[in-house]
């Protein structure tokens, strides 16, 4: 359905707006210029202002594309998407995730910068060799502020097992694991995964979901192979996405 069913308020300097749809959000297709910066990425402060302001600051822009013609990464999609959730639900995202993600699943650690502020045992981050900086919160929330640790991710990605329906039916379990391929713009997202394809092992025969993400000093990756019920997440102060998914897919091999 158009995104404007669930956001009355959204507007874009831009007719084709009213074009823009849920699922163009998931895959990236919305056509949306990609990520907004202001005040997303914090230290020892969790202002939610990059929320607050970001459908005024999408009022200004046009569309780089025509909605759904091609695929192209856009974190600002997801904070719509965040944006539906609370709308539709009539709780912040923050109490959305608590109460039907963690809770669900019993995952104790994980939230946002809203409920695990300045958390005792967050991981530390040094730079330039043993500096120790203060701890960074990122509030574009629905794109990249979730916070757990390893085992909560891994948790969270056996819901995608086959049989598993904790969060989500096998209906829309495969939706998302669908890749776009009605034109020639194609990439490995699926529904809010980045890959729902892997060469390697596509031609071992088996399936494997993932997604990275990286702020400015704390990265991770998820990799799901669902019908073989192995999930692998690995997190890591520093570093990059890049290099947890290569140990993420070390880690898959071992155990397949």
């Amino acid at each position: 359905a158009p995104l404007t069913d669930y956001i009355p308020d959204f507007r874009m300097a831009d007719e084709r707006y009213t074009e823009i749809t849920v699922r163009m959000l998931m895959n990236h297709t919305s056509g949306i210029w990609g990520s907004s910066f202001k005040n997303a990425m914090l230290y020892e402060d969790n202002d939610m202002s990059y929320h607050d302001e970001l459908l005024t600051f999408l009022e200004g822009q046009k569309l780089k594309a025509n909605p759904g013609d091609y695929a192209a990464y856009c974190n600002d999609g997801f904070t719509l998407l965040e944006m539906v959730i609370e709308n539709v639900s009539g709780m912040s995202f923050t109490e959305y995730v608590d109460r039907y993600i963690a809770d669900e699943i019993g995952a104790e650690n994980t939230g946002t910068a809203l409920n695990r502020f300045q958390m005792e045992d967050a991981v530390s981050v040094y730079k330039s060799g043993n500096t120790l900086y203060d701890h960074d919160y990122c509030m574009n929330i629905g794109s990249g502020g979730v916070v757990a640790t390893a085992s909560e991710v891994a948790e969270f990605g056996s819901t995608f097992f086959k049989g598993n329906n904790t969060l989500l039916s096998e209906k829309s379990k495969d939706e998302m694991a669908k890749q776009r391929t009605e034109d020639s713009y194609m990439d490995g997202n699926g529904l809010g995964w980045d890959y729902v394809e892997f060469l390697q092992y596509e031609e071992a025969g088996v399936k494997v979901l993932e997604k990275g993400g990286d702020i400015d000093n704390q990265h991770a990756w998820l990799v799901v192979a669902p019908e073989e019920e192995i999930s692998v997440s690995v997190l890591s102060s520093g570093g990059s996405s890049m290099f947890n998914s290569m140990m993420a897919h070390a880690l898959l091999n071992v155990a397949l």
